[in-house]
């Protein structure tokens, strides 16, 4: 009896002995022969391995790369940790840091007033500015880029107490680097922010002198152009972009999501339908499930095809009228096959769209969501954003008088606690809260408080369940597409995004780590400790 060689036993028993293996010797294995190989990257041998290196995942499915081989290695060895690099040339303690949209290139800010721009490839810091000289600032607290990557804006404290920021625009080619304008705004606490490569948002402040039944301030938002250079700064455009009533607090951290997902999108319009119609959204909701042929007994099977439904990017139910639709269903499950006129004015095909985010309220806070249009943004720069016909202007009394001269948010979720800072993933997909909660006994009794990073799926527009990161010491956290970072006291600690669970590495410092930024397609993570940047990779 011939028995066969080792590089010629079948699959299903060299499966069996290779999954006896060390995650190291089965990696080795794949080094035998094609044979091996093939065998020894099979997802059913590292879905084991996987999930004993981190049981609180257990996933069915990768959520990073193709295959269970490759997340491994990725969680293994492409995560940073080694310090590379000390930069200590600053003489200031460090206030902010920040990467570009793709990461090209990163600012600092220092307490006094100072920044630096600097290529992220090479650490090549190419500018520094003094603010406290040049623009009579004491201190500057943030910086951001525009979109396309050609200008920052740096925000600050002014040496008389009064907020504002600077923007500048960055030559890509020669790396100068030049002031444009600058813009002020209150409260103290607001920052301007990018809405797009174009305009920045401004705000004021309005606080009535006897609090109303109806509110107790005005927040109004405003639209600045910016323009690409000091030269065309007679052309700026300063707009009312849109006003909010504060019954407590105040509108006082505001961010914009360059893109809006497909469910948000959908469901406003469908509710923007029945309102003309006078129905509601539900019975929108089941016009559509009809449209699309979708039913079956399991109502969770039923729910679960009509978010993919709502998801679906190139579609919206106007689409479904259209189109000409041709659904199938099978055990709840929905296939959809249909061609896509390039005429097509379907609100779902309007990559203008933006989603304005901002935090309202006092202890107890709110995080709000509006999306914004081009119309609506037509209307802004037209100084027609708020419109009310001539019988609405006559009636000055009532609620409904000041209601329709303010806007409102399409969403809300309330928060359980203090929001200390919001930021946006480099996808735009997650939304980080650095949330101050308060502890209770088993009694109810207030015993303290915990400072946790929670995110927002801005797809579902609701707090991941799974991502609860717990205590930590201090409110910087930041998010890639893979990675979710957080600092707590002198370590920063990394999890997954996709994952959650427990955090995958821990990285310490000798002190408190101030803020923190993680490169948006690479695994480079900067760390603000008191005068120095300390640059970590894999």
């Amino acid at each position: 009896m011939n028995c066969p060689q080792w590089d010629q036993l079948l699959e299903h028993l060299l499966e069996e002995i290779l999954s006896n293996l060390s995650a190291k010797d089965l990696a080795k294995a794949g080094g035998v022969n094609r044979h091996w190989y093939i065998v020894s990257r099979n997802d059913r041998l590292w879905k084991g391995v996987f999930n004993e290196k981190y049981p609180l995942w257990l996933d069915e499915k990768v959520k990073i790369t193709d295959s269970f081989f490759d997340e491994y290695v990725f969680f293994k060895n492409d995560l940073p940790k080694t310090k590379v690099q000390i930069v200590d040339d600053f003489e200031t303690e460090l206030s902010a840091v920040a990467f570009s949209l793709t990461g090209r290139y990163f600012g600092v800010t220092g307490v006094n007033g100072m920044f630096w721009l600097c290529l992220s490839d090479s650490m090549e810091f190419f500018h520094e500015r003094d603010l406290n000289e040049y623009l009579s600032w004491r201190t500057a607290d943030r910086i951001d880029f525009s979109p396309d990557e050609s200008r920052v804006l740096v925000n600050g404290i002014r040496n008389d107490g009064k907020r504002e920021f600077a923007s500048f625009s960055i030559n890509s080619e020669s790396l100068s680097v030049h002031y444009i304008c600058r813009v002020i705004c209150s409260p103290e606490d607001f920052r301007g922010c990018w809405f797009d490569n174009q305009f920045v948002i401004s705000a004021e402040f309005y606080k009535f002198n006897i609090p109303t039944a109806f509110g107790t301030s005005i927040s109004q938002l405003w639209l600045c152009s910016v323009p690409k250079d000091k030269s065309s700064i007679a052309d700026t455009i300063v707009c009312p972009f849109v006003r909010f009533l504060n019954r407590t607090g105040y509108v006082k951290q505001v961010l914009v999501a360059q893109k809006v997902s497909a469910r948000f999108r959908r469901i406003l319009q469908l509710a923007e339908e029945a309102k003309w119609e006078g129905t509601s959204l539900a019975e929108k909701l089941l016009e559509l499930k009809t449209r699309a042929e979708i039913g079956c007994e399991d109502g969770e099977k039923e729910l679960n095809a009509l978010k993919r439904l709502l998801d679906l990017e190139s579609d919206c139910s106007l689409c479904f009228s259209q189109h000409n639709p041709t659904p199938s269903t099978s055990n709840g499950e929905i296939w959809i096959q249909k061609e896509m006129s390039i005429d097509c004015n379907c609100v779902c095909h309007h990559p203008e769209d933006r989603l304005l985010i901002y935090v309202t309220g006092g202890l107890s806070e709110r995080l709000n969501f509006k999306m914004i249009t081009p119309e609506f943004i037509w209307k802004v720069l037209n100084l027609k954003s708020i419109e009310v016909d001539d019988e609405e202007e006559n009636d000055t009394d009532g609620i409904d008088y000041v209601l329709k001269r303010v806007h409102h948010p399409d969403h809300y979720i309330e928060m359980p606690g203090t929001i200390h800072d919001i930021q946006l993933s480099s996808d735009q997909k997650v939304l980080m809260v650095a949330l101050e909660t308060v502890v209770e006994d088993d009694q109810g009794n207030v015993i303290g408080t915990q400072l946790e990073h929670r995110q927002v799926d801005l797809g579902k527009m609701i707090f991941e369940p799974k991502h609860t990161y717990g205590k930590t010491g201090t409110l910087a956290a930041c998010t890639s597409e893979n990675l979710i970072v957080s600092s707590h006291e002198t370590e920063v600690t990394i999890w997954s995004r996709d994952y959650g669970g427990e955090p995958l590495i821990h990285l310490q410092h000798d002190e408190k780590v101030s803020r923190i930024a993680v490169h948006p397609r690479n695994s480079m993570i900067l760390a603000c400790v008191r005068k120095d940047l300390h640059v970590w990779t894999i």
